[in-house]
């Protein structure tokens, strides 16, 4: 898995973004329509890699923004996240 997946900018998406934004908060919007989205799909790619408890597997996250401690949040608890720089 090489990038969040994050959906594609666009005027829809736009849309929905600041009117989340309207609603939520500034900053909350983005959130809700790129990333979340993204990292379910990041998430859901990973469980074709780690099907059962007992698969082993890696899966090697290739994008600065998995640095970040609130991006590393939003993963699932079980994984071992490690950060190499």
């Amino acid at each position: 898995i090489a990038t969040l997946g994050l959906p594609q900018v666009n005027d829809v998406n736009e849309q929905t973004r600041q009117r989340l934004d309207e609603l939520l908060g500034a900053g909350r919007g983005h959130d809700c329509t790129y990333l979340y989205p993204g990292l379910q799909k990041v998430v859901q790619a990973a469980g074709r890699v780690i099907r059962t408890p007992q698969d082993d597997g890696v899966v090697h996250l290739l994008d600065d923004r998995y640095a970040q401690a609130a991006v590393r949040r939003l993963l699932p608890a079980w994984w071992r996240v490690q950060v190499a720089r």
